[in-house]
């Protein structure tokens, strides 16, 4: 099998060495030579900047057959490069903090990626943090955890990393 195939099986969540048909689909066996068609070439198709996980899969230069890949620290490295060099600062959005049983919206300013001593801009907890200006003062905030963003660019970027990164932990 062509691991082109492989990986759409995987990517699919199809089991690449099995297969069930329906009684419908099956046909008597004339007994000759089963004759398979090769493919000749297997033409991957283009991303679409329309959809969400081909938008993040640019960031990690993958092609549509790719799985997105795992949050750990080398993608988190990666996808920080991307975030700093297309991000435009400051950025406006909120940030829901527990409080009690309860949530509060805050209103934040997020002034910088991470950037902070010995590299701090990773947590193994809460991915990659920025640096927000909120009503106490300054803090590390985690960048995922951001919502209702502002500007087109910024919205659409933070948007897709939160979600590659709450669904690929």
């Amino acid at each position: 099998m062509h691991p082109v195939y492989q990986k759409r099986c995987e990517r699919d969540g199809l089991d690449h060495e099995e297969m069930r048909l329906g009684e419908g689909e099956l046909e008597v066996d004339a007994g000759g030579p089963v004759i398979l068609e090769q493919p000749i070439k297997i033409v991957t198709p283009p991303l679409s900047m329309k959809d969400q996980d081909d938008r993040i899969r640019v960031v990690f230069g993958l092609t549509r057959d790719d799985l997105l890949p795992d949050v750990d620290e080398d993608s988190l490295r990666t996808y920080y490069k991307y975030l700093a060099a297309k991000l435009n600062f400051p950025v406006g959005a909120t940030w829901a903090k527990e409080v009690g049983m309860g949530e509060v919206t805050e209103k934040v300013l997020i002034l910088a990626l991470g950037g902070f001593e010995d590299d701090p801009w990773i947590d193994d907890t809460y991915g990659i943090l920025c640096k927000a200006k909120m009503s106490r003062g300054e803090g590390e905030l985690p960048l995922a955890e951001m919502e209702k963003v502002k500007g087109k660019p910024n919205k659409q970027l933070v948007e897709d990393y939160a979600y590659w990164y709450w669904n690929n932990r």
